[in-house]
This record gives C-alpha cells, structure tokens and sequence, in this order.
C-alpha cells in the first residue's frame, strides 16, 4: 500500500501521544498541573486531556469533565451529584476510545478512578495513580482493586510505602509536592508587614479561619468557626478575625453562607494560601492539605472535620485501626494538633482548646511549633512533579 500525504497526516494524528489525567478535587489540579508542565516542557508535542480545572485549561490542557462539578464529599453529596459523575465517566471512557492513550495519571477521588482504571486496564491503557485513595483509613478492600488495576503508585506520605507493603504491593514515595511550594514560598520573601497592613489587620492577633475548598465543607464548617470566634472574643477581646477564602470561591459566596449576622469585624482574604496562612497567628483548618501548609509556615492550630449524619456514622463503623484524622498526626504518628469531630465542631469544644493554644498552657503552643519542625524532614522527597513526570513517560 502506497501512504499518500493525507493518509500520513491522518496517521500521524491518531498516533499522536497523548497523556488523560483525571483531577477532581482543588489540591489535585493544582498539583496535576505541575506534572503537566513539567511533561510539557520536555516534550512539548504532547496532548493533554480530561478532568481539570479552569487554570489547568488556561495551560493547555483540553476539558472534557469540569473539576468544579464533580468535587464533593460524603455519601449524600455524592448521590446528589450522580448525573455528573456518570456523565463524566461516560465521556471520559469515550474520548479513551477515540484518542487510545498508552497511559493515564489519576490523581486521588477513588470511587471514580478506581472504577475507571477498571476499565482503562481493559483498553489496554496503562494507569499511574498518583495521591491514591486513603484505604489505610477505610475501605481497606480497595487495595484489591489498586493491585489489580494500576500499574504505578505514587505517594505522598511515607507511611503509606509500608501499608502497601503489607499488601504485596510496591509504592514509591516522590515527597509531598506542598513542601516545594512552601520552600518557593519561603525564598519569595513576600513583604508580609506590608501586606498584613494593606488589607486592614492592626498589631493584634490574628486568628485565621479556614472552613475548607469544597461546598459541603464551608456549609458544615463555616458558621461553628464563626460561632466559636464570636465566643473567643469574650475571653481575647483583642484578636483579629479573618475568613481564608479558597481558589474557585468568591469572598460574596461565603458571606452568603452565614446563617446568622455577626456583630464582630471580619476579614476576609482571597489570596496566595501560603500568604493567607502566613497572615495568621493562630488557625481553625479544615482537615485535609490545608493542615500540612499550617504546621510548615508553623502556626498553631486546631483541626476539624464534620461529615453529613449518615456518613458520619458509616465512618465511626468503618473506620477502624485509625486514632487521628489530621495528616499532620498522621504524618508525625502522635497527635500534634488537637482534633475536633462531628459534634465537637462547636464553640463549647473548640474554645476552650483555643485559650489554652493563646495562652500556651502547659507549653500546649510550645511544643506543637517544636513537633512542627519535623515535619519539613518527614515531607522531603526528590522532587514530586519530576518523579511523577517520570512515572508517566515511561509508558510512552
């Protein structure tokens, strides 16, 4: 057979590389994006594709799932969202069998990639799961499914490697990527007195509330911080009160969440996370990635998390072997940072934990800034992006 110049290029472009990545949740776009431009920067012919978000679609990468529409948590919220996820799933197997990938990245959010990368191992597609599923807190099955179906696991904790040891299974640990951007953030020297001044905070201060980058976690966190700041307020008249705002979220769409007026200052700050935290003496955090920015920039802190009635009580069933919830205490394998759990997340638990922090009872801040210096070493790595990058270029 004799190719002739269109039959080239047609063959041309259905054998061109192309790499899917599936990325549903806040931290994993942003650290989807830079194993993307890492890739990009040494092999600038190939294509991206999947579910991202808006920024990573700036850079190139071609959407065909929004992140935004598939981020949620917690059982009810996820039957909720059913016609978008399937949706999603749908389009996402499509595209795989019209572009023919040799490999995909997935990131995290495992109910949905679990079962995807079912079915890419069935097409033939090899899968590097990056920031895998927390099966080492419930859903231990899960690792079946991991064996079975993903070719490369890439961790971000170093306690995971053992876990899945104990499974038969090789896990490489690339370093958590947070740690490069705290120390890119750390040599920006970013003018923080300037700055602190700007937007309004005097010298007093400043306690950061933190309520979370998804909707259900600002509607089940955001009012008991508020709560128990109005509360702190009586004991430490002084303090300053600031609202963190998180990428994808605009300042009115918290205040539109308040479910009551209060009668105190509020600031609200939309920025760079590590500036946001770095304007903060003290924290309420949402459990999850936030915490570990917290503990590296070392500002004390309380950690929480609520879930809906019924996941909640599926997860104190499930949820077994596990003493903390906060990736700090489970990084360090003690408890760091005191947590607060469903119906402890109210003023009547969290101030008192608070006071003792702001008056450093029995050395409790003092010791939790001389824990968070070990948290910078257990972090370390080679370099995540490159490691992932890695990862996915050797199946092409």
């Amino acid at each position: 057979m004799t190719l002739t110049s269109s039959t080239l290029n047609v063959a041309t472009q259905s054998h061109k590389d192309s790499v899917l990545i599936v990325a549903a949740e806040e931290s994993s776009c942003k650290y989807a994006l830079k194993v993307m431009l890492k890739m990009k920067t040494d092999n600038p012919q190939l294509e991206f594709w999947g579910i991202g978000n808006l920024e990573m679609q700036s850079k190139g990468f071609k959407r065909i799932a929004f992140a935004e529409d598939l981020a949620v948590m917690g059982l009810i919220e996820v039957l909720k969202n059913q016609q978008h996820i399937r949706r999603a799933f749908h389009d996402v197997v499509k595209m795989v069998k019209t572009k023919k990938p040799k490999v995909a990245l997935l990131l995290d959010y495992g109910g949905f990639n679990l079962r995807l990368a079912q079915t890419l191992k069935s097409l033939g597609v090899k899968v590097v799961y990056y920031i895998p599923p927390k099966v080492w807190v419930w859903k231990k099955n899960r690792v079946y499914k991991i064996k079975k179906y993903v070719d490369d696991i890439l961790v971000v904790h170093p306690f995971e490697v053992d876990f899945y040891k104990n499974y038969g299974l090789e896990a490489k640990y690339v370093g958590h990527p947070l740690l490069e951007e705290y120390q890119t953030y750390k040599k920006s020297l970013f003018p923080l007195a300037a700055f602190r001044k700007k937007i309004g905070l005097d010298g007093s201060l400043n306690l950061g509330l933190m309520p979370g980058s998804r909707n259900s976690e600002i509607d089940r966190l955001l009012n008991p911080m508020l709560d128990t700041a109005e509360k702190l307020l009586k004991f430490k008249p002084n303090l300053n009160i600031s609202v963190l705002v998180a990428p994808g979220f605009e300042i009115e769409d918290l205040k539109n969440r308040f479910s009551r007026s209060y009668d105190f200052p509020i600031h609200f700050i939309k920025e760079d996370s590590w500036r946001m935290i770095d304007l903060c003496d003290f924290m309420i955090t949402a459990s999850g990635t936030a915490t570990l920015q917290v503990g590296l920039l070392k500002k004390p802190q309380i950690v929480i998390y609520k879930m809906n009635l019924v996941t909640g009580i599926l997860a104190k069933i499930f949820v077994t072997g596990i003493k903390n919830f906060g990736l700090i205490n489970l990084i360090l394998g003690r408890q760091i940072c005191q947590e607060f759990f469903q119906k402890t997340v109210s003023a009547e638990f969290m101030v008192p934990a608070l006071i003792n922090l702001l008056n450093n009872t029995d050395n409790v801040k003092d010791q939790m800034l001389k824990d968070y210096e070990l948290l910078e070493a257990k972090l370390q790595g080679d370099g995540a992006a490159v490691l992932v990058s890695e990862a996915v270029l050797k199946y092409l």
